[in-house]
């Protein structure tokens, strides 16, 4: 059996307190550092397998074409596709 949660931050963070408040997608994005997208990457993954979860469902790596759209938003990395890739 695999134990699977979507813990991509921002809105979608299933598991709260005490893991770590991990911002949104577009947040990091915004930073333009990869190894931003790199760090809060590492620190799900640590926080993840010492609780014994197999697969995060994230992150998210649709880009946000539409931005009246709310379905995308902030859990996106961004506007462009290059940028979206490269963060993810």
């Amino acid at each position: 059996m695999m134990i699977m949660v979507d813990q991509e931050g921002g809105y979608v963070q299933r598991l709260g307190p005490p893991f770590t408040v991990i911002p949104h997608a577009r947040t990091v994005g915004e930073t333009g550092d990869v190894h931003a997208a790199a760090a809060v990457a590492s620190v799900i993954g640590k926080e993840l397998r010492a609780v014994n979860i197999d697969m995060n469902l994230a992150p998210v790596l649709d880009v946000d074409m539409n931005l009246r759209s709310t379905v995308v938003g902030k859990r996106s990395f961004g506007v462009n596709s290059s940028l979206v890739s490269e963060f993810g």
